[in-house]
């Protein structure tokens, strides 16, 4: 009888693992269920649009969630296509689950380690486009729908696009005069980028058309202009039927004068669209006199680098990435820190909020990255307090650290990535004191020889000719493999330059195929 029983068990045990793998193997080829990045080979995910690359470990799980994650990081048309390349190199569209998953098995099939995917913009009417693109979008709809061309990204309707932001001109002339408004319901003071006056009959009326109100209501109220903003209004532009005096036509100088200062306000505010919020009793403070002591950082007014403390980052500044609006943290001039507009910050310790100058506020995604838009966020995402030691923190202890890849993320101390407080202390400089106290380095004088002799002429000349590779910084000798691998998603050069100087040759060309491979599998593990 034993003999028996182990004969059964021996049998039956193995013929009912097979059929349970069978019947898997079954349903995934039946349903396409999308595969957890766990299960295969792919750890990384590159997108490529218009130029640029991000890269994450991130990588989606449904067609749907690809979509709204390549919405939060780039500013999408509102017409694309996404493409990746088969095992016959042919560029193949990606529209669903189950091309997600073909993708994702070429690169299994090809023994990549990422999955690289292209956004194009799509010319034909119809093309894909984002529930959050959409006017008005159902509740608990699908994240990919329709919707038709000319919607204006501001207000939300269906007119005239005259700027490549997506804006009507209304909110164009709105954007530059963001005037304060009173809600009807809760009295509250609001800046709006959208001339609101224009459909008031009186001064003391409120207009017809509604706006999002979030002082209080959280929902669509009338509105009418704060008296003291009426002046601010652009000559000419205000109603008839208010019966304002026409401006004398020796006035034009000073109403191009009055004109270019309510732009500089505008700009300097935190604008609010459809679904933004903002605090207009709170006026712009210093950043750091409250936290740091007011001789330690410069007036708000003027804007503020924010510098990493120290650590492998220190003297790098937080900037927005210009497309995909991901805060990141890199050297002015590399990347996509470039542009000043992008690294200059407005920080205001009444209301905590962290901004650009063209209106974009910082908040926390679900996925703890950072971002800076002019969209609706919770009070609880974007309200920041900046402590004694430097640290900028959240309500709820959230601190706002940069992991290992360069980008900021927001964690308790101690939790995720946030362990080195290296990466998390910052200061707070103007323009002047950076360049006074992280100065750009001076470019290499061209050596020069004296007029030689002409049997001194052979040597003096091939010295002056090629100079010692001692002399060339590390960044300079592998500017080119830096490059290659910066478009591939990878930045951090404290953790490149010694894999290239261990795998890359000389550093003068690209990487070959068999060295990038060894540089890549050292960079993902």
């Amino acid at each position: 009888l034993h003999y028996i029983s182990l004969l059964y068990h021996s049998s039956f045990t193995p013929t009912y693992q097979q059929a349970q793998h069978t019947e898997r193997e079954q349903n995934n080829k039946d349903y396409l269920v999308p595969r957890s990045p766990s299960m295969n080979s792919v750890k990384v995910l590159k997108v490529v649009y218009d130029g640029e690359v991000f890269r994450t470990r991130q990588v989606p799980q449904s067609f749907a969630s690809l979509c709204e994650y390549c919405n939060l990081r780039f500013e999408l048309p509102g017409e694309f296509s996404m493409v990746y390349t088969d095992d016959d190199d042919d560029t193949i569209m990606m529209s669903s689950d189950e091309d997600l998953n073909e993708a994702l098995r070429v690169c299994e099939d090809q023994a990549r380690a990422t999955l690289r995917v292209e956004i194009k913009r799509a010319r034909a009417s119809g093309a894909t486009t984002l529930c959050g693109s959409v006017p008005e979008p159902k509740p608990g709809s699908c994240a990919v729908t329709q919707k038709g061309p000319n919607h204006c990204a501001m207000c939300k309707q269906k007119k005239l696009i005259v700027q490549e932001d997506g804006l009507c001109a209304p909110c164009v002339l709105g954007r530059a005069h963001c005037l304060r408004y009173e809600c009807d319901k809760c009295q509250g003071i609001q800046k709006i980028p959208h001339p609101m006056w224009k459909y008031q009959p009186t001064q003391e009326e409120y207009g017809g058309p509604t706006w999002a109100c979030h002082q209080g209501c959280a929902a669509y109220t009338h509105w009418r202009i704060v008296a003291d903003d009426v002046m601010l209004i652009p000559s000419g532009m205000a109603p008839e039927s208010w019966g304002l005096p026409s401006p004398p036509a020796n006035k034009a100088a000073e109403e191009k004068s009055m004109e270019a200062e309510t732009q500089k306000e505008g700009a300097a505010a935190v604008m609010v669209g459809d679904g933004g919020d903002d605090d207009q009793e709170a006026k712009v403070s210093d950043p750091v006199s409250e936290a740091l002591g007011p001789d330690s950082a410069p007036s708000a007014a003027a804007g503020t680098y924010f510098v990493m403390k120290s650590g492998r980052y220190q003297g790098q500044t937080l900037y927005a990435n210009e497309r995909s609006h991901c805060l990141g943290v890199g050297c002015i001039g590399s990347f996509s820190n470039t542009s000043v507009g992008r690294r200059e910050w407005l920080f205001s310790a009444d209301s905590g909020l962290l901004s650009l100058r063209d209106g974009k506020t910082v908040y926390v995604h679900d996925d703890n990255y950072l971002y800076a838009d002019c969209e609706t966020r919770p009070e609880s995402t974007k309200a920041w307090t900046l402590n004694a030691d430097g640290v900028l923190s959240l309500a709820d202890g959230r601190q706002i650290y940069l992991d290992d890849e360069g980008w900021v993320q927001a964690a308790l101390p101690g939790g995720a990535g946030n362990t080195d407080p290296s990466m998390r202390e910052w200061k707070c400089l103007s323009q002047e004191q950076y360049e006074e106290e992280y100065p750009a380095p001076e470019a290499a004088p061209v050596p020069t020889a004296a007029a030689p002799t002409p049997e001194a002429a052979p040597v003096e000349l091939a010295s002056a000719q090629a100079p010692s590779p001692a002399t060339t910084p590390p960044a300079e000798m592998w500017a080119a493999p830096l490059q290659q691998l910066a478009e591939m998603g990878f930045y951090d050069q404290a953790e490149l330059l010694p894999l290239l100087e261990k795998h890359g040759g000389d550093g003068s060309n690209p990487l070959g195929e068999s060295t990038l491979q060894h540089v890549l599998a050292e960079l993902l593990g």
